[in-house]
């Protein structure tokens, strides 16, 4: 039906107060009613029913086909409480948000410089050096058995060398892919053989690990354009990746930072704890792709839930630890200072260590 799950705390040393940030709502059962009354958000499902008060809300998320009243979505935006709206298997479809946070100036400096090729070229290669360094952290903490070799770990490593030498945004993304191919083979020796990970699949997912990440992916989405949106940016205006129409090049630009140590380390610990088995997917005969089922996507969500509460070190040149959120913010806000000034050395890219973080 529904479920709470409770956002993360928002940690910084000057903090006046360390209050626990409102949680989000779920709601991932299509035959869901979800109503407003008495000030409650109510969910009706079968002979049940549950009710949330609304101040207590940040966010609803709506998977599948549930009921929504229009009463409940007037008072939504009312209260600037946005509302997500996914397919049953995790297909990011869109949100349903209150416009009040657009900042016109900052975002005809966003738009002017995202057709600067200098400024563009800057940016990528902090997007792009930060996902990589982020890539190979994630295989070094996961690789508890020694299966990686220095070999597993060369073609990411000779990208991020090349990244300096790169004159052309397309030259960028060329390392960038060489480098997501060689995580991607590295990460598959570290997946137990019952997930049959054999590299990255998408449209459809054609293994479970694959699915999972996709899913989770789609999550990490909605909370980056949400953030976006809140600094009055705007999210199809990008730096790195290409136009195209419905595409918040933008926010896939910001998210390239945040794959594997929020996605790809919350579905590999499931699976090291058993959590998630291949029982839990279902293939489409006609497609061959396979979808997370209910159950699975459940557990997943919770869990990366947990994992955007977590606090950790997420800037390698400051020793503080944020959670997710303000990890997110801190991110955004340098990209705002980068707009502004017109200076993208003043974007600090989400890195959890030095560039010249040793070998394995």
């Amino acid at each position: 039906m529904g479920f709470i799950q409770q956002a993360q705390r928002n940690y910084h040393p000057e903090s006046v107060e360390n209050g626990e940030d409102m949680p989000s709502l779920y709601i991932t059962d299509s035959t869901a009613k979800v109503g407003f009354r008495e000030n409650r958000i109510v969910v009706t499902f079968e002979d049940t029913e549950q009710g949330y008060p609304i101040e207590t809300i940040d966010t609803v998320t709506i998977f599948g086909l549930p009921h929504v009243s229009m009463k409940l979505m007037s008072e939504l935006l009312r209260r600037k409480i946005d509302l997500l709206f996914y397919s049953t298997d995790g297909h990011y479809f869109g949100r349903f948000a209150n416009p009040d946070n657009v900042n016109t100036a900052r975002q005809k400096a966003q738009a002017y410089l995202s057709s600067d090729p200098d400024f563009r070229l800057v940016m990528a290669r902090g997007f792009i050096g930060g996902k990589i360094k982020n890539s190979i952290d994630l295989l070094q903490a996961h690789d508890t058995e020694s299966c990686l070799t220095e070999s597993d770990f060369r073609g990411m490593r000779h990208s991020l060398e090349w990244l300096a030498r790169a004159d052309t945004v397309e030259e960028l993304i060329g390392f960038e892919g060489n480098a997501a191919k060689a995580y991607f083979e590295a990460l598959s020796k570290l997946v137990p053989p019952e997930f049959a990970f054999s590299g990255r699949s998408k449209r459809p997912p054609r293994d479970s690990f694959n699915s999972m990440i996709s899913f989770g992916y789609s999550m990490l989405y909605r909370h980056v354009i949400g953030a976006v949106e809140r600094h009055g940016l705007n999210p199809y205006f990008g730096f790195m990746h290409a136009d195209k129409e419905g595409h918040a090049t933008l926010v896939s630009d910001l998210m390239e930072e945040w794959r594997a140590i929020i996605v790809d380390e919350t579905v590999l610990a499931l699976i090291g704890q058993r959590a998630l088995t291949p029982e839990l997917f279902t293939q489409d005969p006609d497609t061959g792709g396979v979808f997370i089922g209910r159950d699975a996507m459940r557990t997943l969500t919770r869990a990366l839930g947990e994992k955007f509460k977590q606090t950790q070190r997420y800037i390698a040149d400051d020793d503080y630890h944020y959670g997710f959120q303000y990890a997110l913010d801190l991110q955004i806000v340098s990209l705002v200072n980068a707009i502004e000034a017109h200076d993208p050395t003043l974007y600090r890219p989400v890195t959890q260590r030095d560039e010249s973080a040793g070998a394995t």
